[in-house]
C-alpha cells in the first residue's frame, strides 16, 4: 500500500499552504489528487493510494472516499506495513513535493540498493543530456560537459521527509507511521533496519510555490487530457450547447480548459489553455484567461486578462455537491478542446494536405531516392561493413539520438567511425577542444578508426541513414 503525505508544516509560518487552499475547493482537490495519484503510479504497482491530510486542515471530506485519511501525531496505515506476502517496497511520498523519474532506470537502482529503508531524493542536476559549465581554478571556462545518462549518488540520511521514502513489507516495527521524520529514524534504528539514502537523476515541482504548482499542473491538463474521459466532453461546441444557461456560445476557446459546470462565462471571454476553473467563477464579457488556475468563487472582471496565474480564495469553504446524480458528485467539470488538438496530439505546426508536395508527394520522392541509393550502393555495403569490423573491435554501426519534425527524438544510423566508447574519452580530450560552446571537435581527433577518416572524407558513413 502506498502513501501521500500532505504535511501542516508544509509552508513557511504566516503565510496560507497553497495545498491546503486548492485542496479545499472539490473540484481542484480532484485534480490535484489526480495528478499525485498519476505521479505514484511510476514507483510502485500497487494501484490503490492513500492521501494523509492534517487533521487541522478541517477539510470537509466525503467520507465515502476511503482513500483520504485525517491524522494527528500519527497516521494509521491498518497493518499496511507490516504485510509480508511479497518482497517489495511500500512507497510514502511527500505530498509537497511532485517528482518523475526514468522508471525502467530508477527500479534497477532500487533492486542493486540492499536495504530496508531507503529515502530518495530527486536532483535534476543529475539528469542525462543536461550541460554542464566546466571552470577552470582562476574561473575561467575551460569547456562544457554534457552528462548523456541519469546518475544517482549516495547522501547523508536527511534530516527532514524526503521526496521518497520505501519501506520493505514486513520490516515496519509497528502499524502506524509518525508525522516526525526524526521519531520514524528513532523507531527505524530501534527495530535494526538498515537505511540507505540516494540522490537521484529526475524532475521535482514544489507544490508550495505558485511558479512549480502552475507548471505541473498545466502540465497534467496538456499531457493527459483523457484523464478524466468519464466526465469529460471533448467538442467545445458541444459543451456550450450543453451549458447554455451558464457559457455563452460566444466564448473562444484554445487549448485544453478543464472548468467546473457552475461556473458562468459571458460572451466574448477567451480562454486559453492549459487553464483550470473552479466552482462558482465568474468571468466576466471580454476577459482573457490563459495558463491559469482560477479558484472557487473568484470573478474575473470585464476585459481583464490573467496569464500565467494561481488565483485562489483561501476563504473559501468548500460545498458538497447538490447534483442528483451522485456518481458524479465529486467531479463534475467539462474539457474544451479546440480543433489545434487532435488525437491527444499538439498539432499547432502547419499542416498540408495529403495530395499535395508537402503533405504526400515529397514523402514519396524521399522514399524512392533512398531507395535508388541503397540499390546502388548495394554491393559496397557488405565490404564498408566488413572493412569497419576488421579494423577496430565494436560494433558495425553507431546509433545516435537526434530531434526530428517537432522535436520528436529519432536514432540516426551511421557506419562507426570511432573507436567503442569514444564518448566516454571526449571529457579527457576537453583541453584540446578546437572549437567554442557544446560543440567538440579535434581535427585529427585520436579516437578515429583506421578506415573512419576515409569514411568521413567521402561521406559513405552516411549512407545506412537511407534506411
Amino acid at each position: 500500500m502506498n502513501w501521500v503525505l500532505l504535511q501542516k508544516t508544509s509552508c513557511p509560518q504566516k503565510q496560507e499552504s497553497l495545498l491546503r487552499s486548492t485542496i479545499a475547493s472539490e473540484f481542484l482537490r480532484d485534480l490535484i489528487l489526480e495528478g499525485l495519484r498519476r505521479g505514484m503510479n511510476g514507483y510502485s504497482n500497487d494501484p490503490k493510494i492513500n492521501f494523509a491530510l492534517p487533521d487541522s486542515w478541517k477539510m470537509n471530506l466525503d467520507t465515502s472516499n476511503n482513500h483520504m485519511f485525517p491524522y494527528t501525531d500519527t497516521i494509521p496505515l491498518h497493518a499496511s506495513l507490516s504485510d509480508n506476502r511479497k518482497n517489495n517496497y511500500h512507497v510514502i511520498s511527500h505530498g509537497r513535493f511532485m517528482t518523475q523519474v526514468d522508471g525502467k532506470w530508477f527500479r534497477k537502482i532500487l533492486r542493486q540498493t540492499q536495504a530496508d529503508v531507503i529515502t530518495i531524493q530527486v536532483d535534476p542536476e543529475l539528469s542525462a543530456y543536461r550541460e554542464k559549465v566546466q571552470v577552470a581554478s582562476h574561473g575561467q571556462i575551460a569547456g562544457f560537459r554534457r552528462i548523456y545518462a541519469d546518475s544517482a549518488r549516495k547522501i547523508p540520511t536527511p534530516a527532514d521527509w524526503p521526496h521518497l521514502l520505501f519501506i520493505k513489507q514486513g520490516y515496519f516495527p509497528n502499524d502506524c507511521l509518525p508525522v516526525s521524520f526524526r521519531e520514524f529514524l528513532n523507531q527505524s534504528s530501534a527495530a535494526k533496519l538498515k537505511i540507505s539514502s540516494l540522490c537521484i537523476a529526475g524532475s521535482v515541482w514544489d507544490l508550495e510555490t505558485e511558479k512549480d504548482f502552475l507548471v505541473y499542473f498545466t502540465r497534467q491538463i496538456n499531457t493527459a487530457p483523457d484523464t478524466y474521459q468519464d466526465c469529460l466532453i471533448h467538442s467545445a461546441k458541444r459543451v456550450l450547447a450543453q451549458n447554455q444557461n451558464r457559457i455563452s456560445n460566444q466564448v473562444r476557446c484554445f487549448g485544453n480548459i478543464i472548468a467546473a459546470k457552475s461556473s458562468s462565462i459571458e460572451p466574448n471571454a477567451i480562454l486559453i489553455g492549459p487553464s483550470a476553473i473552479a466552482d462558482n467563477v465568474k468571468i466576466k464579457s471580454g476577459a482573457v484567461v490563459q495558463s491559469s488556475i482560477i479558484g472557487p468563487g473568484i470573478t474575473v472582471a470585464k476585459n481583464q486578462v490573467i496569464q500565467n496565474r494561481l488565483l485562489l480564495n483561501s476563504g473559501h469553504k468548500s460545498k458538497s455537491s447538490t447534483s442528483s446524480d451522485s456518481g458524479n458528485n465529486r467531479r463534475q467539470f467539462f474539457m474544451c478542446r479546440s480543433s489545434i488538438w487532435e488525437n491527444g496530439e499538439n498539432t499547432r505546426h502547419k499542416t498540408w494536405s495529403k495530395f499535395s508536395y508537402a503533405g504526400g508527394l515529397k514523402r514519396i520522392v524521399d522514399i524512392s531516392f533512398a531507395v535508388i541509393i541503397l540499390i546502388l550502393f548495394a554491393p559496397f555495403l557488405p565490404l564498408l561493413a566488413l572493412a569497419v569490423k576488421l579494423t577496430s573491435a565494436g560494433p558495425v554501426f553507431y546509433r545516435a539520438r537526434r530531434q526530428g519534425r517537432y522535436g520528436r527524438e529519432f536514432h540516426c544510423l551511421k557506419f562507426r567511425t570511432m573507436i567503442a566508447g569514444a564518448d566516454e574519452i571526449q571529457d579527457r580530450l576537453r583541453e584540446i577542444n578546437q572549437v567554442d560552446g557544446p560543440q567538440f571537435k579535434i581535427v585529427e581527433d585520436p579516437r578515429l578508426t583506421p578506415i573512419g577518416n576515409f569514411l568521413r572524407d567521402t561521406y559513405l558513413d552516411e549512407i545506412p541513414q537511407f534506411f
